[in-house]
């Protein structure tokens, strides 16, 4: 069963900092790193939104910003929330996680900080979280992000799509990266099961 890693916590309890540490271990040990994650922007030293880093590119860009420090029709506001939201950041967004989605195979993670409020509404990241978990029934593994709250809606999107999902919390790092090994090896397991499943199917042709 494909398998989708929560990284659960409140605003500001290291979710974003969990997922560049576990994508840099990751790419340590050999593996192609897709996704996205979501680290704070400071301006003058306020904290005034969140950005949008590319873990593939190392590319950043807006994403989020307070109301009060943006203008124009690229932004958009939701739910009464202080923050405004990018329409081109939010494209952009979903462009790498749909590409990342078509580059996901058995030795590759992508990750998805974060499912937040607007993907619950069915808005946001949502058009490349769905692709994402039609994607992983072919192989690879995802880390994903959430509030508390917010877990529920994330469960039932991915378990009607026959997905695993197994929360953790950040301060929980070490049980959170021996996850990913135990997942990563048991796809690994599976590659080579379905390799000698084959071989064991196929004519076998001797030339004298």
């Amino acid at each position: 069963m494909p398998v989708i890693i929560l990284i659960m916590g409140a605003v500001r309890k290291g979710k974003t900092t969990a997922c560049l540490e576990l994508a840099e271990r990751c790419r340590r040990r050999g593996l192609k790193v897709y996704g996205l994650v979501s680290p704070r922007f400071f301006l003058e030293g306020r904290l005034v939104g969140y950005d949008c880093l590319d873990l593939s590119s190392h590319v950043s860009f807006p994403l989020v910003r307070l109301k009060e420090v943006v203008e124009g029709p690229d932004w958009f506001h939701f739910g009464g929330l202080r923050y405004a939201f990018s329409t081109s950041g939010f494209e952009r967004a979903n462009s790498i996680l749909l590409s990342s989605s078509e580059a996901l195979d058995r030795s590759s993670i992508i990750f998805v900080d974060e499912f937040g409020r607007l993907e619950a509404a069915g808005q946001g990241l949502l058009p490349g979280v769905l692709r994402l978990a039609d994607r992983l029934k072919k192989g690879g593994l995802a880390v994903f992000t959430c509030r508390p709250e917010l877990q529920g809606s994330l469960r039932k999107l991915v378990e009607n799509k026959g997905i695993k999902l197994l929360p953790y919390e950040p301060p929980y790092l070490e049980d959170i990266w021996l996850e990913i090994q135990r997942s990563l090896k048991s796809i690994s397991d599976a590659t080579i099961s379905d390799y000698y499943r084959g071989q064991r199917g196929s004519k076998i042709m001797i030339v004298t």
